[in-house]
């Protein structure tokens, strides 16, 4: 209504009688009335003509968050945000303005709410019509990311058309586990097209098959046995992650960092930084996994000790049960009480103490285990047989048995005279 009466003065306006009385002479207008009157005859009028599809022309009367009015003469109709374009749109004001004209549809009415939905888009032309055509898989576009979630991101071909990035297609190297991590919304992203649905109006996307397969290049520039230098990425419980030259990360497993040393995480012997040779054991392109090894760098210590070997050791921990030994170039041998001596020995430690130097013989020998088990009573044993072997070998010489083996028993004499005197 006017706010300013003055401004109508000597205008014609519409109103309606709404009192009349001759005897006063008295006569009540109203302008409002007479509006509300033809808007009522307006909206009669068009609800009749009205019908879903038709297109009618109007103005943009005000602007909401959700959508836009449109003034169809007299009669508002609502054109929901989701109306205005078979795109993505962010806000009305992206689209319209007030008092735009505007060529709309009509989508439903109520004559009895006095309601019409309008659209905008249904006077475009449907972005899927014919979507195979325009698209094919292979072709490499640029789109723009619309959405983001935690298993890839929708891309935006062109309003009203997106097809979607899985996150295992958003890189070759890269364990994205959220989408999030890697992409934002509004971001350009060069994209191939994997495949075209147009009956469920879907498309699915890669980023990564835009770029070269660096795995590729690993199956082809690397092999077992070759040496590498990467930096420490990250660790895990079962590893250490190692990127390589080629862009690609390899993986340190925990059993494969040091021969001897008992490691029961990555972090007791690497740190996040470390620069690293390793040596390829495996390769799996189709898997993109990279077997890399630490220890293997040197020499396996083990193969210093097959079993049948004679070794010296020093006696460290001893206790009732056993003694660790250490041997020679820093591995430890467990040597058990049953194996000291042919002898029944109830205690290691009234036998042997911290620090003696004992001859042994290795009896087993597992790499992958870290375990080298010794027996003194082998060698014993063996060297006895050796020398009964000498004895009779050589019968005819005139040698008796004491002159070959007496050092022997003379020995074992010392041993129980030195276990009589601890005890």
């Amino acid at each position: 209504m006017v706010k300013n009466l003055d401004s109508v003065i000597d205008k014609s306006v519409p109103c309606k009688i709404i009192e009349f009385d001759r005897d006063k002479r008295n006569i009540v207008v109203s302008w409002r009335k007479a509006i509300e009157e033809d808007v009522r005859q307006k909206r009669e009028e068009l609800f009749e003509q009205l019908y879903p599809g038709k297109v009618v022309k109007g103005e943009v009367s005000g602007i909401k968050s959700f959508g836009a009015f449109v003034d169809l003469g007299g009669v508002d109709g609502l054109l929901h945000i989701s109306e205005l374009s078979w795109g993505h749109v962010n806000k009305v004001e992206d689209v319209l303005e007030p008092g735009q004209e505007v060529e709309v549809s009509i989508k439903s009415f109520n004559p009895n709410s006095n309601r019409i939905a309008l659209s905008l888009k249904d006077n475009q032309p449907h972005p899927w019509e014919d979507i195979d055509e325009k698209y094919k898989p292979g072709d490499e576009l640029e789109g723009r990311v619309t959405g983001v979630t935690n298993y890839g991101c929708f891309v935006e071909l062109e309003p009203g058309v997106e097809g979607l990035v899985r996150t295992e297609e958003l890189s070759w190297v890269d364990d994205i586990k959220n989408a999030a991590d890697a992409v934002k919304t509004d971001e350009k992203l060069k994209v191939r097209i994997l495949e075209v649905d147009p009956e469920a109006q879907r498309i699915a996307l890669s980023v990564r098959q835009t770029q070269p397969n660096p795995w590729k290049e690993v199956e082809k520039n690397y092999q077992e046995g070759n040496v590498l230098e990467g930096e420490v990425t990250h660790l895990t419980d079962f590893g250490a992650f190692v990127m390589l030259p080629e862009g690609v990360e390899g993986l340190v497993h925990i059993s494969d960092i040091s021969w001897n040393r008992d490691i029961s995480h990555p972090s007791d012997a690497l740190n996040v930084g470390d620069t690293l040779k390793v040596k390829v054991l495996g390769i799996d392109s189709d898997k993109q996994k990279i077997s890399l090894g630490l220890k293997q760098m040197e020499e396996n210590p083990y193969q210093e000790y097959p079993v049948g070997a004679t070794v010296e050791a020093e006696a460290g921990k001893v206790s009732r049960s056993g003694a660790y030994l250490e041997l020679p170039n820093g591995l430890e041998a467990y040597l058990h009480v049953s194996n000291y001596s042919r002898d029944r020995t109830e205690d290691l430690r009234d036998q042997l103490d911290q620090g003696d130097k004992v001859e042994c013989r290795v009896i087993k020998n597992n790499p992958d285990k870290k375990y080298i088990e010794v027996s003194i009573k082998d060698l014993q044993a063996e060297e006895e047989k050796q020398e009964m072997k000498k004895y009779m070998d050589s019968s005819g010489s005139g040698s008796t048995l004491y002159d070959l083996i007496g050092d022997k028993l003379d020995g074992l004499t010392q041993d129980k005279d030195k276990d009589d005197k601890k005890k």
